[in-house]
């Protein structure tokens, strides 16, 4: 009688701890994942892998960008070469955002503007991505 108190007290308790670390996790991760997908990040990743070995480059961290009306807002580090940008997420929200290259040859400014960022259009996309100001008068040189 004693062991079957001892196994159910076990079990209720694994059952607490899975429940209250695996579960927001995993709600998390398939957030992350919407928004990847919602965003178009995901596609543009497969169509864009990162490129390496980008010497001459500038980067800027914790920074806002709006890919496909979803805003990322001050995790993103950008990095600006002759050859293309470079958009990496930060460590909380990298799980479906892999590293993108995109090459500023199909970088094109767009007609669109706020305050503190500017509208580019990817060439051959149906997407916008809009950068901040900082990083948008490099790409303008």
């Amino acid at each position: 009688m004693n062991l079957i108190a001892v196994f159910l007290s076990v079990l209720i308790f694994v059952a607490i701890l899975a429940g209250g670390l695996i579960l927001p996790r995993l709600l998390f991760r398939s957030m992350l994942r919407l928004l990847s997908s919602l965003s178009g990040w995901q596609q543009l990743s497969l169509r864009f892998p990162e490129i390496d070995g980008q010497f001459d480059a500038t980067t800027w961290r914790f920074c806002s960008v709006r890919l496909g009306g979803i805003d990322y807002k001050s995790c993103v580090a950008i990095t600006v070469s002759e050859e293309c940008v470079t958009l990496r997420i930060g460590f909380p929200f990298r799980d479906f955002h892999p590293n993108l290259s995109i090459p500023r040859s199909l970088l094109e400014r767009g007609v669109r503007s706020r305050f503190w960022m500017t509208e580019f259009l990817i060439t051959d996309e149906q997407t916008s991505l809009w950068l901040n100001n900082r990083v948008a008068s490099e790409l303008l040189k």
